[in-house]
């Protein structure tokens, strides 16, 4: 850069995309209030209703039933699910869904689920074709009651199902985790012998029913909303962090052009000395 013609129009450039940012940074921050109150309390309330579904499983333990019989049919199979996005700046969090998503599946046979066009971009780039999945596409925000009742139609058949999916720790940190959401490997066999008498109104199988399907879904939607709030805390941060870029970059362009203003005042002085008569300069 050598004109202060060239520099300005890249200020002015860089400074309109930081008003970008800053508005997509709002945004990112207003959907993330928005779900951050309710994940965070429906992780104690799942916490909750998983020992609910423990002692209800128990409970079927205890009339001889083998730990992984569930009153509805299985396939008898294990799906490994990975929930990613349909579009970018959501920082490092898909690609680390999907480290621990590819890792798993290296090491354990499972037929598999892709969830978002990016998370299907990155999984097909990284694997070359090597595990057949099942796509579904689903909003990175609103999601529709058809959208999400296909998927959990296609979950709900197996024996077990493991989602994989970001998970809000803090405003500057997010993880990726592994969540069973089939309840069957929260009861171990050592377990059986510890459930207490209840009364189950109006049949123990139909009160199992009931969390091997609406329970399931509930978990289900948790992920969901568990995924979105990690992709919105960390699209905060890649954003934060874009803005200060930027705004280095546009400090440093304003002290070149300073510079360069100088310079031109600095010729533009010695240019008029040397045009000035000697008797002048005595």
């Amino acid at each position: 850069m050598n004109s202060r013609n060239v520099l300005q129009p890249e200020i002015d450039w860089l400074a309109g995309m930081s008003t970008i940012i800053s508005a997509y940074e709002e945004i990112a921050a207003s959907r993330m209030q928005k779900i951050r109150n309710k994940v965070l309390n429906n992780r104690t309330f799942l916490n909750g209703l998983n020992e609910v579904y423990n002692q209800v499983k128990l409970s079927y333990l205890a009339k001889g039933h083998h730990k992984d019989e569930l009153v509805m049919k299985k396939n008898g199979k294990t799906l490994a699910v990975m929930m990613s996005a349909n579009t970018g700046l959501y920082g490092d969090i898909v690609q680390k869904t999907l480290d621990l998503f590819v890792g798993d599946l290296e090491k354990n046979k499972t037929d598999v689920a892709i969830v978002g066009r990016l998370g299907k971009a990155l999984f097909e780039q990284r694997t070359g074709g090597k595990f057949p999945f099942t796509y579904f596409d689903l909003p990175d925000s609103a999601v529709s009651y058809d959208e999400f009742r296909k998927i959990v139609d296609f979950i709900v058949n197996y024996q077990r199902s493991v989602i994989y999916h970001g998970v809000f720790r803090s405003i500057i940190t997010q993880e990726a985790i592994a969540t069973n959401i089939s309840g069957n490997e929260i009861i171990k066999e050592a377990a059986a012998g510890d459930s207490h008498p209840w009364l189950f109104e109006p049949s123990l199988e139909e009160i199992l029913i009931f969390f091997e399907t609406e329970i399931f879904s509930s978990l289900f939607v948790h992920t969901i909303h568990e995924s979105q709030l990690a992709k919105y805390a960390a699209r905060m941060v890649t954003l934060d962090q874009a803005d200060d870029n930027i705004k280095k970059s546009i400090t440093k362009l304003r002290l070149e052009s300073q510079r360069f203003k100088h310079r031109q005042n600095n010729r533009k002085m010695l240019g008029t000395l040397s045009g000035l008569p000697l008797v002048q300069l005595r």
